[in-house]
């Protein structure tokens, strides 16, 4: 049995080597690399490098860059259009579940998606989290003790924290999936009386986070992990603190349906889905999605319950959750 097992293994890694290198010769006559993205372009360009290392042969990654809603515009535009420029596209959850939805995505099942668990890979097999952002409470460690931190989501509501507190109100994710969580009698319930908390809006999260460091405010209810934690080993006066279970939002990459590239497109899905790439991804100071690897700042996934945000849920509910969000969050 273990000598069958030996040899049956050797099969495996030489069929997955031989396929590689049919992928990697089919790569070899294709055009340049286009990726299309709304992760900021100083990450991209050290992640095409790196993929540009690891095969010589790309000598050209073509990268675009641009926040998540002019990224879908240009994307629509031009799948209508009939030019199909991307050959991978990576963008959030929701935006991407549309894309699939509209027949721009192509199916493809990495060799690495097996190590993804349950909520980080489309069921269907056309996309797969490359990294996360987990949804937390930032303080301003100047103006809050450690002993008063909120423990809890209903900790907002103390009279203490009246005009104190800043949110992001454009994060209509957090909402439905906050309504999700509590249920949404008691979810609505929660908002109506967070509201009445004179909450100071803003809708960037780079914005708020550097309005918490500057002393603006002494906490922001809903703002991603690692903006605050990339700031805090800086020795900025910023904190969080999570709520378990902490809502995750994914980051999917995906092939394009009509790449013009499409193995070039495939090599590169693979490269920022394995283990080496997970790994830069955590040198980047962002959460990789891999099993197994771990974020450099430890601290930003260690103890949590983590739970992926639905993306089919969040298409389904976000129109319905914008204007709820709207209608008691008044700005």
């Amino acid at each position: 049995k273990i000598l069958c097992s030996f040899f049956i293994a050797i099969v495996v890694v030489n069929t997955a080597a031989a396929q590689q290198g049919s992928l990697e010769e089919k790569a070899k006559q294709e055009g340049p690399l286009v990726v299309y993205s709304d992760t900021n372009l100083r990450d991209l360009q050290i992640l095409a490098k790196a993929f540009q290392a690891k095969y010589g042969f790309m000598k050209d990654v073509q990268l675009l860059s641009l926040p998540i809603e002019r990224l879908f515009a240009k994307i629509t535009t031009e799948f209508q259009a009939g030019t199909y420029n991307p050959d991978v596209i990576s963008m959030s959850a929701g935006q991407t579940v549309s894309a699939k939805q509209a027949g721009w995505l192509a199916k493809y099942v990495s060799p690495e998606a097996q190590f993804y668990g349950k909520g980080f890979k489309d069921p269907d097999g056309f996309w797969t989290s490359n990294y996360m952002n987990t949804n937390v409470i930032a303080l301003n460690t100047r103006q809050v003790r450690a002993e008063i931190y909120p423990k809890s989501y209903q900790d907002l509501l103390h009279e203490g924290w009246k005009g104190k507190m800043g949110i992001n109100n454009a994060h209509y994710r957090w909402f439905i999936n906050m309504l999700e969580l509590m249920g949404e009698k008691e979810g609505i319930a929660f908002m109506r009386a967070l509201a009445r908390q004179e909450l100071r809006p803003a809708g960037s999260q780079t914005l708020l986070v550097q309005l918490l460091a500057a002393g603006e405010m002494s906490l922001v209810v809903n703002v991603n992990g690692h903006s605050v934690e990339q700031l805090r080993v800086k020795d900025a006066p910023v904190d969080w603190v999570a709520v378990n279970p902490v809502i995750v939002s994914i980051h999917p990459i995906a092939v394009s349906a009509r790449a013009k590239n499409p193995t070039s497109a495939r090599l590169f899905v693979d490269f920022v889905l394995s283990k080496e790439g997970q790994i830069l991804i955590s040198d980047l100071q962002r959460i990789p999605s891999r099993t197994g690897v771990l974020p450099k700042l430890e601290r930003l996934t260690k103890g949590l319950e983590l739970r992926p945000s639905d993306p089919v849920f969040e298409v389904n509910n976000l129109q319905r959750g914008e204007k709820q969000f709207r209608e008691i969050i008044k700005f």
